[in-house]
């Protein structure tokens, strides 16, 4: 465990909330823009944790969640988290080898300061059909990555130049999606669908996206098969609800979230994965079971330190 790192993003963090909380006290932000610029710290923790080397995977499924949990609440009372019953939930960046409990407190202590809520949550039964779909989060807007077993492209890969042609792919859980490939684009793009990295386009996604081509996205490849369709929504901004685990920059997540959407187009994205008849037992098994909040709210956070700032 790397101390100087730790103590150093720290500080920043630290340094950022007391900077925006003088810009408070003096009046230059309301509470809500206090709120907005708060939510920068997420960014920084995120950072943290990849100067430490670190890879959070606590939603991976139900034996790292159940470690995670169980850490959490070690920590929580002072104790250490090392707990060794279920799957690793922190891993290193390197080697992927599982994280020392001095690490997985490094990533409780970052997420205590930077006003992170951190949710326990259970998996619907193997019975009931789950959507999976993992987002990717930039500044400029969201990847939703969908997992593919692709049993028919369509003709995708054998055809020598699907420049501006529509093909019809369908994966074994009976799923179809639609691409039509990017047809301005340059001579630099057939080496990348040659090498079997990805085709992009205009894509629909069932189950996940509106139908009808309107939603830009790719066809991913990988061991010469296409193993996922990914489409792209504008920046999301995320409710403070039950559903919402930790928010974060670029981390691959389960996206069974609550999220308001900027555009009509990731609304509409939204309202059809909501809709989709597949998905219902999921989501009625979800309303039954929310996540249990384990730390503070992030209201406790916000009013913890207007208190400290004003005493």
């Amino acid at each position: 465990m790397d101390e100087v790192k730790l103590n150093a993003a720290l500080a920043r963090i630290n340094e950022f909330k007391n900077a925006v909380l003088r810009q408070y006290t003096a009046g230059l932000l309301s509470e809500i823009e206090l709120d907005t610029q708060l939510y920068g710290l997420q960014v920084m923790y995120r950072e943290a944790l990849h100067e430490l080397g670190l890879r959070d995977v606590h939603a991976r499924n139900r034996d790292t969640m159940k470690r995670y949990e169980l850490d959490y609440r070690l920590w929580a009372f002072g104790g250490k988290p090392d707990s060794a019953d279920g799957e690793p939930w922190l891993l290193r960046l390197e080697g992927e080898s599982e994280a020392s409990s001095d690490e997985r407190a490094a990533l409780f202590d970052l997420a205590k300061d930077a006003l992170l809520e951190i949710f326990a949550f259970d998996f619907p039964p193997d019975d009931i059909e789950k959507p999976v779909r993992h987002l990717r989060v930039y500044d400029n807007g969201t990847r939703v990555i969908v997992p593919f077993d692709c049993t028919d492209d369509g003709g995708l890969l054998a055809c020598d130049d699907p420049r501006g042609k529509r093909f019809f792919l369908t994966a074994s859980n009976g799923l179809h999606a639609m691409i039509e490939i990017d047809e301005g684009a340059g001579l630099d793009y057939r080496p990348s669908w040659k090498a079997g990295s990805q085709y992009r386009g205009l894509i629909a996604v069932e189950g996940y996206t509106v139908e009808g081509l309107h939603s830009k996205g790719t066809v991913n490849i990988a061991h010469g098969k296409i193993d996922s369709v990914s489409y792209t929504n504008s920046r999301w901004v995320w409710r403070d609800d039950a559903h919402v685990r930790m928010i974060c920059d670029e981390e691959e997540i389960e996206a069974t979230d609550a999220v308001s959407i900027l555009t009509r187009q990731g609304e509409r994205n939204e309202e059809a994965f909501r809709g989709y008849p597949r998905w219902q037992a999921c989501f009625e098994w979800e309303r039954k079971h929310p996540p249990r909040l384990l730390s503070s709210s992030r209201k406790e956070y916000i009013e913890a330190l207007l208190k400290e700032a004003g005493s």
